[in-house]
């Protein structure tokens, strides 16, 4: 018998004793295995939901029962009636060689194709996507964000040719030079000092309005996708306050129609300069972080457990639907190598410097008060939240999805005319949410290719036909 299966046994055992002891007892007890890259998950279905809570405070326990250092309790939106423990296998890192010991793994390029940044349970392929279009990477100093930003940016630039994609990169901390300088996905060089910065932030903005102009959204929306990156964001708010928080404001709110996304680092969003923008960041990929307060925080949700990550590019990965344990590929210098680099970058635009209070004042112009506000535009996502639980509150809105009460109310709307729809079609439960941002941003001509997975889009579309015109003239005329 191989050593990993008599570890999965032993977490199993111990989990058929401590639930004997306390009375939880399940329908088919264990009944899925999965070897995550420094954990194994073991699912367990029990009686009843009611006695969920009971299951998950039983972590602690199940990790001495068990001798396990870790174990981590967690749940499955759709699957009410499982708890999953994720015990942390024995293993470490050495840090001057960044050699993984005992049972963790390390993954590189070589495990991961195309957009892939990492690998989930069963070694199950996790890419990066513009959906939803803002991202951010967040966790405390050894979590792997650099890391992360890197394998983001290798595998999007390794994927997209500079036609398809370019670059803006504000990099305070020079973490991305030896990979990236030269690259002809860069539509200016990279920035590093705050007058830099701001030139870069400048440019992005200038893009946007330019294309605002020509009025280059929906399917007039350009070919090349722009990503503008900000790492160490804290550290840019503090030094260029104004123009970064002015630019992050505009593009967070308008980029999406124009064809403009937003990539962010730091170690804790926190402060009144992120709260007028962080709204827009759903896309989110969060290492260790130091407590489960920030865990929270970040995450925009309870049970993810940051806090008792092992760092070094384990994070959890959150986006509308998604929630998973991704163990991050390492970039390979290999990967790096074949990046196209060396020829003039062609710019869309031409390279004019805006000036400061220009930013400022187009910022200004940007309704940031939430995205439920009519002149924002409705988040796919944050309408398919409301569909996670029968009755989301005014108060669990604004602590989980950071709405105000009028965003709020103008999601909920949206969700209840959905919901009505679905029922009269007879849409199955399990296809209810996903169905829900399929057909919002199908309704305000956003992208949904990869929004549903290749294999089920057939059924969504079809349901979609069933719904018929009235309910896309409803989305389309708004709440």
């Amino acid at each position: 018998m191989s050593e990993i299966v008599q570890v999965a046994r032993k977490y199993a055992q111990s989990i058929q004793v401590l639930y004997d002891a306390r009375g939880i007892h399940g329908r088919h007890r264990v009944n899925r295995i999965a070897r995550g890259g420094r954990h194994m998950s073991v699912s367990v279905r029990i009686a009843s939901s009611i006695r969920r809570s009971d299951a998950l405070n039983l972590a602690p326990d199940i990790a001495l029962e068990a001798g396990c250092q870790n174990v981590m309790g967690v749940v499955t939106p759709d699957l009410p009636d499982h708890v999953t423990y994720q015990f942390q296998l024995p293993g470490y890192i050495d840090q001057e060689t960044g050699l993984s010991h005992g049972m963790w793994m390390t993954y590189t390029g070589k495990d991961v194709t195309g957009l892939g940044v990492g690998l989930a349970d069963n070694r199950r392929e996790v890419q990066f996507k513009f959906s939803p279009p803002h991202a951010g990477v967040f966790g405390s100093t050894g979590s792997g964000k650099s890391e992360t930003v890197r394998r983001i940016l290798t595998s999007l630039t390794k994927t997209y040719s500079p036609d398809e994609l370019g670059l803006i990169l504000c990099d305070p901390d020079h973490d991305f030079d030896d990979s990236f300088t030269g690259l002809d996905h860069l539509l200016a060089p990279i920035a590093h000092m705050p007058d830099e910065i701001e030139r870069n932030l400048t440019f992005g903005v200038n893009i946007l309005l330019q294309r605002r102009e020509q009025n280059l959204r929906g399917k007039n929306k350009p070919k090349q996708r722009v990503l503008v990156v900000l790492d160490e964001t804290a550290a840019i708010l503090e030094h260029s306050r104004e123009i970064a928080e002015g630019a992050l404001m505009m593009i967070g709110a308008e980029g999406l129609k124009y064809g403009i996304h937003l990539l962010i680092s730091t170690q804790k969003p926190v402060g009144d300069e992120f709260k007028r923008f962080m709204h827009h960041i759903l896309n989110r990929w969060v290492g260790l972080v130091d407590k489960a307060l920030t865990s929270v925080h970040l995450t925009g949700r309870g049970g993810m457990h940051c806090h008792q990550l092992t760092g070094y590019g384990d994070l959890m990965h959150v986006a509308a639907l998604v929630e998973e344990r991704v163990l991050i590929a390492l970039v390979d210098e290999k990967e790096l190598d074949i990046l196209p680099r060396g020829n003039p970058a062609r710019i869309e635009t031409p390279p004019a410097v805006l000036t400061p209070d220009r930013v400022i004042n187009a910022a200004a112009d940007v309704d940031d008060r939430g995205p439920g506000r009519p002149s924002v535009e409705i988040e796919p996502e944050l309408v398919a939240e409301y569909f996670r639980g029968p009755n989301v509150t005014e108060n669990e809105a604004r602590e989980r999805l950071d709405l105000k009460r009028r965003a709020h109310e103008v999601h909920r709307a949206w969700a209840v005319k959905l919901m009505k729809a679905f029922a009269a079609v007879g849409v199955m439960p399990v296809a209810i949410q996903p169905l829900a941002r399929y057909l919002v941003a199908d309704a305000r001509g956003q992208e949904v290719s990869g929004l549903v997975g290749t294999a089920l889009e057939p059924m969504y579309k079809s349901y979609a036909r069933q719904l018929g015109l009235e309910i896309q003239r409803v989305l389309k005329e708004g709440i």
